[in-house]
């Protein structure tokens, strides 16, 4: 199950290694396919480079934003290793002893509350198009959009869990956005850091190649910085 090598180097075994050694791609199209390979392959890279999971990092491995595990991943790991909750994952992949991430519950439709379960039929609960937020004075998201009110498009089904909310925090993740009535965490960011940041939504939906997303824009900028100082 150990990952011995990536990119070109493992294209170039193709063929000329025993056939215990499997070929493996968990990346097609630009879709996570097999997040456990994916994961160990990353971690794969940044040991190549000597880099902490939340180390000061001079490597950036993206992957696609609408692979919604992937982002609610920031969180969980965040939780198993900054919050010291071991047993914390999504109620997507299974029960578990601290759901830090889940379905939304309960909602407001047509004027009146609605509930669903885990259990049942899930047409009509994905949090669809655009919502407003609210950043936190003096963080990294307030000083990107230059402004504390925004709105922003989503798409997806589970939430961060904001029973959580208290115990990340006093880890060092800061929750810098909360949907209007301080209900439903928006974006997360790690202070200590050059550029962590997390969000809720898709910034994809609002950017163009000539006119990019202000956090994409803040994103390459901390990355120039960043090369710099190698």
């Amino acid at each position: 199950g150990d990952v011995l090598s990536v990119g070109r180097e493992a294209w170039q075994m193709i063929g000329r290694t025993p056939s215990y050694i499997i070929a493996a791609r968990p990346l097609r199209h630009g879709a996570i396919t097999d997040f456990d390979i994916t994961q160990r392959m990353i971690r794969l890279i940044l040991q190549g480079v000597g880099v902490g999971r939340f180390g000061r990092t001079r490597v950036a491995v993206c992957v696609p934003s609408l692979i919604t595990p992937v982002e609610r991943r920031a969180v969980i790991e965040a939780a198993r290793e900054m919050a010291g909750m071991p047993g914390a994952s999504s109620t997507e992949f299974g029960p578990c002893a601290d759901p830090v991430v889940g379905l939304m519950s309960e909602w407001v439709g047509g004027g009146a509350l609605e509930t669903r379960g885990a259990g049942d039929n899930m047409g009509g609960t994905m949090r669809l198009g655009a919502y407003d937020a609210v950043l936190q004075s003096g963080t990294r998201v307030a000083s990107i959009y230059g402004t504390t009110n925004i709105s922003e498009r989503h798409r997806h089904r589970y939430e961060v869990n904001p029973t959580y909310k208290e115990r990340l925090e006093a880890a060092g993740l800061v929750f810098s956005g909360m949907s209007p009535d301080g209900g439903l965490p928006e974006t997360v960011e790690y202070p200590d850091h050059p550029w962590f940041v997390g969000v809720q939504f898709h910034p994809e939906l609002k950017s163009k190649p000539f006119d990019p997303h202000p956090l994409f824009a803040s994103f390459v900028e901390a990355a120039v910085t960043q090369s710099r100082l190698v």
